[in-house]
């Protein structure tokens, strides 16, 4: 018998699409039932999608069962934005494509940039290890907007020779600008700032 639709791929992407996107609060728990009953899915591909985004990094077990959104202090934060600055310079050391199409203005482009970045290497490790620590930047880019001014300009510096690399030390600057607001930043997610609507 063939299935008509694959009701885990479904709520694998659903549940991804949330979690990236700031559709968790924080720290607060996933309730797999809610979730099956928001998705029209039953219980059993909603729990085993919960588990593999476990493995993505974009959940966490609770500590008595069931899943939790990732907590997301300042510190946290400001680790996870150094740790993203370690892999881009990392690829730039070894020869990375630096390559911006178009005209950019905002942060989902600057970070195709960086995702191009990191895959131009060919280095399985760090493409994961970029993945992983974007997955759960993700749902700051509408905060970002919200918290810190002159993102536009920010951009465009950033990515001003489409194909030379960034700018001596733009990308310490973008990055420890985000370290910097780091505080604001978490206390904004926290509040709900920029969460998308599910």
């Amino acid at each position: 018998m063939i299935r008509t639709r694959d009701t885990f791929a479904q709520a694998l992407g659903a549940l991804r699409h949330s979690a990236r996107t700031g559709g968790f609060a924080p720290g607060r728990p996933v309730v797999i039932q809610d979730e099956a009953r928001r998705l029209r899915l039953s219980t059993t591909p909603v729990r085993e999608a919960l588990s593999w985004l476990c493995g993505e990094g974009l959940l966490e077990r609770a500590p008595l069962g069931g899943f939790v959104a990732p907590r997301l202090d300042a510190s946290i934060l400001a680790n996870l934005y150094r740790f993203r600055l370690l892999c881009l310079q990392d690829a730039l050391a070894r020869g990375g494509e630096w390559t911006v199409e178009g005209p950019h203005a905002g942060q989902l482009e600057v970070v195709d940039v960086f995702r191009h970045l990191t895959a131009s290497v060919g280095d399985s490790v760090l493409g994961a290890a970029f993945e992983g620590v974007q997955a759960r930047l993700d749902p700051l880019a509408p905060v970002e907007f919200e918290i810190l001014s002159d993102l536009v300009g920010e951009v465009e510096a950033l990515l001003a020779a489409p194909d030379a690399g960034p700018p001596p030390g733009a990308l310490e600057t973008y990055h420890h600008r985000r370290i910097q607001a780091a505080p604001r930043l978490a206390l904004a997610l926290a509040q709900g700032a920029g969460r998308a609507d599910q």
